[in-house]
């Protein structure tokens, strides 16, 4: 699990410019063999495929960009 607290994107902590606590889940699963000469390893992350803003900011022009985390993947 990892967690992250609220943050704020400027000094001055006003309440639009809040980001939320959020945690992801990841998970991984690995088997080696006793002569170990190979390794296999299944892994996901963002296992509940939450959406949560990671990043806020203000662009050139002062519009507010923000960027979100990605969604669940799994692979081997």
């Amino acid at each position: 699990v990892n967690y992250r607290s609220e943050s704020f994107i400027a000094a001055t902590n006003l309440p639009s410019e809040r980001i939320a606590p959020h945690a992801n889940l990841d998970a991984s699963l690995a088997y080696t063999p006793a002569h170990g000469r190979w390794r296999a390893r299944l892994f996901a992350r963002n296992v509940l495929n939450r959406d949560h803003v990671e990043i806020r900011a203000r662009d050139f022009f002062g519009h507010e960009v923000e960027r979100y985390n990605a969604p669940r993947s799994v692979g081997v």
